[in-house]
């Protein structure tokens, strides 16, 4: 996840500690891990086209929020 990489920019921009770092970065891995979940199950019963435009719509969808983010309890 990409988070590590900028996790002291966020820390100093947010005022995280490195319980809510972590935190953040479990609840990452754990959506990670749900979605490559559903993703198979997406692609087993419908085929490959259902969880590619899901998959972008999501992204897209995390990736706004994280832009807007005003404190670190949003992220």
């Amino acid at each position: 996840m990409a988070f590590g990489l900028f996790l002291s920019h966020f820390r100093d921009s947010f005022g995280i500690g490195t319980t809510m770092a972590g935190l953040i970065l479990r609840a990452g891995f754990a959506g990670f891990l749900l979605g490559l979940i559903a993703a198979y199950a997406a692609t087993a019963w419908r085929g490959a086209r259902l969880p590619v435009p899901i998959g972008l719509f999501l992204a897209t969808t995390g990736m706004a929020i994280v832009a807007v983010a005003p404190n670190a309890g949003t992220l």
